[in-house]
């Protein structure tokens, strides 16, 4: 048999672990919910309506040399220009040694520009630019080549691109 005292604490750990057991925490759903944090900074901010009006004067320049980023490489050719509506604007190149260039697109407007990049009579980019986006186009001269390129806006807009060597 076993002793008394140790018979004695045997029972009571078990009347100690069944009655830990037993507890339970209970939530009481009496009070009436808190009120929602309000947000006072919004992460999705409007946009500018006037962001995407075309520019005039020296703010061409500044906007041009905002949207267009600086690439690695030698830029051989850099425009921008202001369209009246419905009017088509061409600028050529000087001669490019024959490589890989980068062509970088941009305008401002509230509609889109076409853009018509030529060498010769064969068209390299034909595309419309969503204005407020700079699109970049890889482009391979396999000669010596000037390249035309034709800005074309429905609205008035502001166009401006770049050429450089990649």
């Amino acid at each position: 048999m076993a002793p008394p005292n140790r018979l004695a604490a045997v029972v009571l750990a078990t009347l100690c672990c069944g009655s830990l057991s037993a507890c339970e925490y209970t939530y009481e759903d009496t009070r009436a919910p808190l009120p929602a944090a309000t947000s006072y900074t919004n992460p999705s901010l409007p946009r500018d309506p006037l962001r995407n009006n075309p520019v005039t004067g020296d703010d061409i320049e500044a906007w041009a040399e905002e949207v267009l980023p600086s690439l690695r490489g030698q830029a051989y050719h850099t425009k921008s220009g202001l369209l009246a509506p419905g009017e088509s604007q061409s600028d050529q190149t000087a001669q490019l040694p024959v490589g890989t260039y980068a062509i970088t697109l941009a305008c401002r407007s509230r509609r889109q520009v076409g853009f018509v990049v030529q060498n010769g009579d064969v068209a390299l980019v034909d595309l419309m630019v969503q204005c407020g986006t700079t699109k970049v186009n890889v482009v391979h001269v396999q000669s010596d080549s000037v390249l035309t390129v034709t800005a074309t806006a429905s609205r008035a807009a502001n166009y401006a691109f770049r050429v450089s060597r990649i």
